[in-house]
């Protein structure tokens, strides 16, 4: 799939709201973040290196310090990358427990 740093870890934020699902479905899940973690791995160290360097001491990111890490990453999100899909029919997609919200997210991985 081809699309942007940004979409993908929005991509990447949808599945890993959906660690709990079981069976078919949860593997391909599983192993759908765990593909767009490998290609984000830059992407995802600049984002925690920014966010870190403006976390107070006690670990805090004020709404103030939140929009200036998202200054710092925002020439980022734009980037184009590209992940295999890992594809699942629409009988297991619909079969488990994903809200509607996350399967509009994630319906990128019906089979077709």
């Amino acid at each position: 799939m081809k699309t942007t740093n940004g979409n993908a870890f929005g991509i990447l934020l949808a599945l890993a709201a959906c660690a709990n699902e079981t069976g078919r479905l949860g593997y391909a899940i599983a192993k759908q973040r765990r593909i767009i973690e490998t290609e984000l791995t830059e992407f995802i160290n600049l984002r925690n290196a920014a966010i870190r360097r403006h976390c107070a001491d006690d670990g805090q990111l004020s709404e103030a310090a939140a929009a200036e890490a998202n200054r710092e990453i925002r020439e980022y999100l734009d980037i184009p990358c590209e992940f295999a899909v890992v594809s699942v029919p629409a009988d297991v997609f619909i079969g488990g427990t994903l809200t509607s919200d996350q399967m509009y997210l994630l319906d990128f991985m019906v089979e077709v």
